[in-house]
């Protein structure tokens, strides 16, 4: 087929080309021609595909920026709520103190009571 190609050739051209020459410059061709249509195709995909991609990436930065907050929010709840339940800890533990200690007011009360009464 390159050798009918190439009497084809002959006979339109003054030059006639060798069989050899017409199938290297029949694969640069196509070899150019098809790098062209990758290059293109590429070209087309990535543009095509850049604002899907960006939207992900944008949307990925907000919902970490947000899980970033809520763990923030979260870990200041449960230190005021540690900081609570300690001051209610300490109130309970003060007001039991001084039920002890008023108790013993009034046992300590008693007991001179009844030992100044014998």
């Amino acid at each position: 087929m390159a050798r009918a190609f190439v009497g084809v050739l002959a006979a339109v051209l003054d030059h006639r080309p060798s069989t050899l020459q017409f199938v290297f410059y029949f694969a640069l061709f196509l070899s150019l021609t098809m790098e062209l249509g990758i290059w293109i195709a590429f070209e087309h995909l990535t543009l095509a595909s850049l604002p899907i991609t960006a939207a992900a990436y944008s949307e990925r930065l907000h919902s970490q920026r947000r899980a970033m907050e809520t763990d923030s929010e979260l870990h200041d709840l449960r230190m005021d709520d540690e900081l609570l339940r300690a001051k209610v800890r300490r109130k309970r533990q003060s007001i039991e103190d001084a039920l002890h200690a008023a108790e013993s007011d009034k046992l300590s009360k008693r007991h001179s009571g009844r030992g100044e009464a014998l």
